[in-house]
């Protein structure tokens, strides 16, 4: 069926109008035939849409988990979170010691009690 047609067909029963069909099909979620410059779907394409959506797989809380998985495949130990946070307050640490002396103020340039001369 045409957009126009579906909308005044299954309008009243679907909550569905030309530009969210649109929106949908440019989204992807609706698959539609373009004949003539014109778009086509059928009925059972759009009450796919309006289907209820499958929950996502629940994410894990934590990567630890996923860390010592891998390091393991990989034949090595994994990294303990300490050692990592020792790591990044070291960095941290250096950084800010390298900001301070950029900060400061430079030595003088000029060469002691010589006088520039006219």
């Amino acid at each position: 069926m045409h957009l126009d047609e579906f909308v005044a067909v299954f309008g009243i029963e679907l909550p569905v109008s030309v530009p969210l069909l649109r929106g949908e099909i440019r989204k992807g979620k609706l698959p539609a035939k373009k004949v003539a410059g014109k778009l086509f779907i059928t009925p059972s394409q759009v009450r796919e849409l309006f289907q209820p959506c499958r929950p996502d797989p629940k994410a894990p809380a934590s990567t630890s988990g996923a860390i010592a998985s891998i390091a393991a495949a990989a034949g090595r130990s994994p990294t303990s979170t300490s050692s990592a946070m020792d790591r990044f307050s070291a960095a941290r640490d250096a950084a800010l010691i390298a900001c301070q002396k950029l900060s400061g103020g430079s030595e003088s340039t000029s060469r002691g009690s010589k006088q520039r001369q006219h």
